[in-house]
C-alpha cells in the first residue's frame, strides 16, 4: 500500500504519524459491501520509541477498544458496512486534544473532540473558544445534528491545506503559521481566518453533503465516476455559509467578512473562463477538469467552489429581494435538511428539479427559472455590484493594486521570501 501522501485523501507513514483513509487501505469484497466490518490498527513497539505515551492518541469518528499487550498498542474499530468503514479516517500520533459540547434547540448537548497533531505552537485555548462559538451557531440555525458527536482531525504542516468531510468528522491539514497564536489579536489575523473557514466549510458539510446531496451519490457505484451538475450547489453554498457563518456566529466582525468576500469576487473578475464555462458545466467536468488544472484552465473554466459561492450569495440576496425580506438561502438549505429528517435512513438525494421545486417555495418559480438559465446554466455576468447596492454594500476598484499584481497575458506575480518574483 502506498502510505506517504500528505493529503486528507489517502494515507500517510512515517516515524511520527500513522494516518489512514480506509478508502486507500482496505478493498471491498463483491456482495458483501453490506455486512459489518471488523478492523485492527496495530502499532508497532518501534513506532512509540520516544514519544510521550501520555499524548499519543487514536483520532477517529469511531468509537474504539483500546489494548495493549507486550509493547505494543491495539485498537478496534466496527463498522456496520463497508461503505460505513470508508467515511472514518483515523491517525494516531503524539497529539494535542481538547472536548467541547453544543446544544441543540431540544437542549441535547453534542459531544465535540478536536485533535491537533504534527509541530506547532497553537493556542489551544483560543481554538477551542472560537470552534465552539462556530459549531454551535449552526446548531442554533439548523436545529439538530445529524450525528450525535463529532470529530475534527488537524495536522498542522509547512505549508499543505485541506480538509475532507466525513459522516461525524473532517479530516484537515493546514499551514501551522494559520493556527491562532499565544497573542492572536480579539479579531483573528488573515491567517487565523483562513483555518476557521476551513473548519466552518468542512463543518457544514455533514448536512450539506453528508445529508443532503447530489442523488446520483447518494447509493453511489464506487467503481464508476458518479456525474452531476449540482457540486456548485454544495460546493458553492457551502464556499459562501462558511465565511458567512465566521461572521454569524461573532467570531470575526462584519469588516473582515466583506473582506473575505471581496477576495472570492476578486477571484470571479480575474478568470475570463467565466464567460465560456456554466456553473453547471464545471460541476459536471469536475471529473475531468478541476483537479487536473494545465496552463490555460483559467482561460477556458471556472471553479464551482469560487463561482458557485458567489451564486449562492447572488441567490440569498434575490431570495430576500424577492420574498420582501422573509426568506434567504439559508431557508432553502433548513428545507432540504428537514426532508431529510422524513427519511428511514435520515438522508436525501436531490436533483436540478428538486431545486426548482423548494426554491419555489420561497421566491416566485419565474424568477427562479430564469436566475438558472442566466448564471447557473448559463454565462451571464453575475449581478454582484447590483445586488450588493441594494443591500447598502458599494464595490470600488482599485486600479493601481491591480495594475501591480497582474501582467498581461493572464500572467500572475507572487513575491517569494526572497524578494524575487515567480510567474505562474
Amino acid at each position: 500500500m502506498y502510505c506517504y501522501d500528505l493529503s486528507v485523501r489517502t494515507a500517510y507513514v512515517d516515524q511520527q504519524r500513522l494516518y489512514g483513509n480506509f478508502t486507500s487501505l482496505t478493498l471491498a469484497v463483491e456482495g458483501q459491501e453490506h455486512r459489518a466490518v471488523q478492523a485492527s490498527l496495530a502499532v508497532p513497539a518501534a513506532f512509540l520509541a520516544g514519544k510521550d505515551e501520555s499524548r499519543l492518541l487514536l483520532a477517529c469518528g469511531l468509537e474504539s477498544t483500546h489494548l495493549r499487550l507486550d509493547g505494543q498498542h491495539s485498537y478496534g474499530l466496527q463498522a456496520s458496512s463497508y461503505h460505513d468503514l470508508i467515511d472514518y479516517p483515523f491517525e494516531i500520533a503524539e497529539q494535542d486534544k481538547f472536548d467541547f459540547i453544543i446544544q441543540d434547540s431540544t437542549h441535547q448537548t453534542l459531544h465535540h473532540r478536536f485533535y491537533l497533531s504534527g509541530k506547532h505552537s497553537a493556542n489551544m485555548g483560543r481554538l477551542q473558544q472560537d470552534i465552539t462559538q462556530i459549531c454551535q451557531c449552526y446548531l442554533d440555525w439548523l436545529g439538530d445534528a445529524p450525528f450525535n458527536d463529532y470529530t475534527f482531525m488537524t495536522f498542522a504542516s509547512g505549508q499543505d491545506y485541506g480538509g475532507l468531510e466525513h459522516i461525524n468528522s473532517t479530516s484537515l491539514i493546514t499551514p501551522r503559521r494559520d493556527l491562532p497564536t499565544l497573542d492572536e489579536p480579539k479579531i483573528p489575523s488573515t491567517d487565523y481566518q483562513r483555518f476557521l473557514g476551513l473548519c466552518s466549510h468542512e463543518y457544514f458539510h455533514s448536512w450539506w453533503v453528508k445529508t443532503v446531496r447530489p442523488d446520483v451519490m447518494l447509493d453511489v457505484d464506487l467503481r464508476r465516476e458518479a456525474f452531476t451538475p449540482l457540486l456548485w450547489v454544495f460546493e458553492g453554498f457551502t464556499s459562501y455559509i462558511d465565511d458567512f457563518m465566521l461572521q454569524a456566529s461573532g467570531v470575526i466582525d462584519k469588516p473582515s467578512y466583506l473582506k473575505l468576500l471581496a477576495e472570492q469576487i476578486n477571484r470571479y473578475y480575474q478568470t475570463a473562463g467565466r464567460a465560456y464555462q456554466s456553473i453547471a458545466e464545471s460541476s459536471f467536468d469536475a471529473w475531468i477538469k478541476l483537479y487536473r488544472n494545465d496552463e490555460n484552465t483559467g482561460n477556458a473554466g471556472i471553479s464551482y467552489y469560487n463561482k458557485g459561492a458567489l451564486v449562492a450569495l447572488c441567490l440569498d440576496l434575490t431570495l430576500l429581494q424577492k420574498s420582501n425580506g422573509r426568506y434567504r438561502l439559508f431557508d432553502v438549505v433548513k428545507a432540504f435538511y428537514t426532508q431529510a429528517k422524513q427519511n428511514d435512513n435520515k438522508r436525501i438525494g436531490i436533483n436540478s428539479a428538486d431545486m426548482g421545486t423548494v426554491i419555489g417555495q420561497f421566491m416566485p418559480i419565474e424568477d427562479w427559472e430564469d436566475f438558472e438559465y442566466r448564471y447557473v446554466n448559463g454565462v451571464e455576468e453575475l449581478p454582484i455590484e447590483a445586488l450588493l447596492a441594494a443591500n447598502g454594500i458599494s464595490m470600488h476598484s482599485n486600479s493601481k493594486e491591480t495594475a501591480d499584481k497582474h501582467v498581461p497575458w493572464g500572467m500572475r506575480c507572487t513575491e517569494t521570501p526572497l524578494d524575487s518574483k515567480s510567474i505562474a
